[in-house]
């Protein structure tokens, strides 16, 4: 039987690239030959034991490949480019009636409870694959899936034409969310992180004001506080930050997973502002529109994938993702 390439995480900090059998395909299945696969924040904490997850198990859920086998009903799509789903839903528990599919009670997801992209192919069945357009190049469509997150967000936490919007962290997801407030048609928005190439790339791409420390800024100037703030950074103070900053009957979106359980937040400051907070978790119902947005160049992907680094050198592409070494965004592995 073949062997093919995967990087196998087998517990924490404990990645290794591995040879393995090729999957079999079931009836609806197709096989995804992997061009590319980012890493997201949730990979990192994954590598680093901070994520329950089976083992082993192949990370990634950024994916971007080829379809090169398929049953039959799926066969017109083999030699196509795609982008699949990652949730698999159990399509019956309380939640998947209420459609919410992101909390299924028995939920299934590539680079998470299954095997995902960190490899040479992934399986996955055909309807949950979506067509890359002719004129969007994969490392860009690596990142439909943040796209579709961010999308998700903004149906979570509305954003109007009036709005001022803060993002905290000029990561992927924060770069993406401020593209897709753009293109919502707010003017204002505001983003801050600590790493000046990231708010170089915010400038250009959602022509956002950008900041290192946005509690400074509001402090010194009170008339720059955002009707709605989104948390992309993942950082334990984000969410009490958030509160102290966004103006009375405000609204906050949480998007970045914390390394620390617990953060600090002054419950009557919820109160007596007024806020409302909302989660924010996976992409859900927004597939479709991240490949319109994208397609039509209204979001610009491919200069969020900074840096491309071989699935050989893998602990290097680690490394940059971690340390955001010079100015990194998204760090890809090629497994072309």
């Amino acid at each position: 039987m073949e062997q093919t390439r995967a990087l196998v995480l087998h517990g924490a900090r404990d990645l290794r690239l591995e040879r393995r059998a090729l999957r079999p395909l079931g009836d609806g299945d197709v096989r995804v030959r992997v061009l590319f696969s980012t890493l997201c924040g949730s990979d990192l904490k994954l590598v680093r034991g901070e994520f329950g997850a089976p083992h082993p198990l192949v990370p990634g859920h950024e994916i971007v490949g080829e379809v090169v086998e398929a049953g039959r009903e799926w066969a017109h799509m083999v030699g196509r480019r795609v982008v699949p789903e990652i949730m698999y839903p159990c399509g019956t528990c309380h939640y998947c009636a209420r459609t919410l599919p992101n909390l299924c009670s028995d939920l299934q997801e590539h680079g998470f409870t299954m095997d995902g992209g960190w490899a040479d192919f992934l399986v996955g069945s055909g309807d949950k694959m979506h067509l890359v357009p002719d004129n969007l190049d994969a490392r860009a469509a690596s990142l439909l899936e943040p796209l579709a997150v961010a999308l998700y967000a903004l149906e979570r936490v509305p954003v109007h034409a009036g709005d001022r919007v803060a993002i905290l962290g000029a990561g992927g997801i924060g770069q993406l969310v401020a593209q897709a407030v753009r293109a919502a048609g707010v003017a204002e928005i505001l983003i801050a992180d600590r790493v000046p190439a990231r708010l170089r790339i915010a400038e250009e791409l959602a022509g956002a004001q950008t900041t290192d420390d946005l509690g400074e800024l509001v402090r010194r100037n009170p008339l720059l506080a955002p009707d709605v703030v989104f948390e992309c950074a993942g950082s334990p103070h984000g969410l009490s930050q958030a509160v102290e900053l966004v103006r009375p009957a405000g609204r906050v979106g949480l998007i970045g997973f914390s390394s620390e359980r617990a953060a600090p937040v002054d419950a009557n400051t919820v109160i007596l502002k007024l806020l409302d907070i909302k989660g924010i978790l996976s992409p859900t119902g927004t597939w479709a529109r991240a490949v319109e947005l994208a397609a039509a160049g209204r979001v610009k992907l491919a200069p969020l994938v900074t840096h491309v680094v071989p699935v050989t050198d893998f602990g290097r592409a680690l490394r940059l993702a971690e340390d955001k070494d010079d100015g990194a965004v998204r760090v890809a592995l090629d497994l072309a």
